[in-house]
């Protein structure tokens, strides 16, 4: 079985039925396509991942986008074994490339005050919208106005269409309270005509990664800084870990796990 049939098979049996997003599935399925051009799935060893890695990289490509791309590969090859489209003896052996274990990446005080400042309009209203909810950036750009309750100062991060499939996923996404500091805004924009609560479900990566380009943040220009940026100044602040991981939809293990470079007198407290 070629590489392109075995990445067909898995993007059709199982993407197109178990996977939320499937379209950054069908994107890492294109370059591993393009890249192995024919080649047989039994072909693909160490030495072709790590070909395909190099290669990745002089598009400047970062190694967790290239070892996300190689995990589609190999969740592929897996599908098609357990579907026994091919035996045991075609299996690929394939290498990810190794991440630095580095701490979530976050704005420190005066960072965030300073983006705060400069994030403007609609952008503005993402940025604190994100921020004071700890959300993740495809909840806040979906964010209906009917999901906001202002008398009980909440917002719930379950979209009132979603699918099975998106109530099942691992993404918890919990009700979360308007803070002091973000009650005028949702205020605002719940009073506004418009049935998305920002005024439609345009996408905010781009805008939020231009700012922070601007602002001299590059190495930190995802939207998901933001999560990682209220969690890591709650935790500062002693707010105990439990209320923490409830208002992210994490466990505490998870937030131990990711943020535990930033609340080590917590840690020890729990441990």
């Amino acid at each position: 079985m070629s590489v392109a049939e075995c990445l067909r098979r898995y993007i059709t049996e199982h993407v197109g039925e178990k996977v939320i997003d499937r379209r950054r599935q069908e994107i890492a399925a294109r370059h591993i396509e393009r890249h192995f051009d024919g080649n047989g799935i039994c072909t693909v060893d160490i030495a072709a991942s790590r070909k395909y890695r190099d290669v990745r990289r002089l598009d400047g490509v970062s190694d967790a986008t290239i070892r996300r791309e190689l995990g589609v590969l190999a969740a592929a090859a897996e599908h098609c074994l357990r579907w026994r489209h091919i035996g045991r003896e075609n299996m690929p052996s394939i290498e990810l490339p190794m991440l630095p274990v580095n701490e979530a990446p976050w704005l420190r005080d005066f960072e965030m005050a300073k983006v705060l400042e400069a994030a403007q309009g609609r952008l503005g209203d993402f940025v604190r919208l994100a921020y004071y909810t700890a959300s993740r950036r495809g909840a806040i750009e979906r964010l209906r106005r009917c999901q906001i309750d202002l008398d009980r100062r909440t917002i719930s991060l379950r979209a009132p269409n979603e699918t099975v499939l998106q109530q099942r996923s691992k993404k918890r996404r919990p009700v979360v309270p308007i803070v002091d500091e973000l009650l005028p805004v949702v205020a605002r924009l719940v009073n506004e005509p418009s049935e998305w609560l920002l005024g439609s479900p345009a996408p905010m990566y781009r805008p939020f990664r231009q700012m922070m380009e601007r602002l001299g943040f590059s190495d930190r220009a995802h939207p998901h800084v933001l999560r990682h940026s209220r969690a890591t100044h709650l935790l500062l602040k002693g707010v105990d870990i439990y209320l923490v991981a409830k208002l992210l939809g994490d466990t505490v293990a998870t937030v131990e796990r990711v943020y535990g470079h930033a609340c080590p007198d917590t840690l020890r407290r729990v441990a």
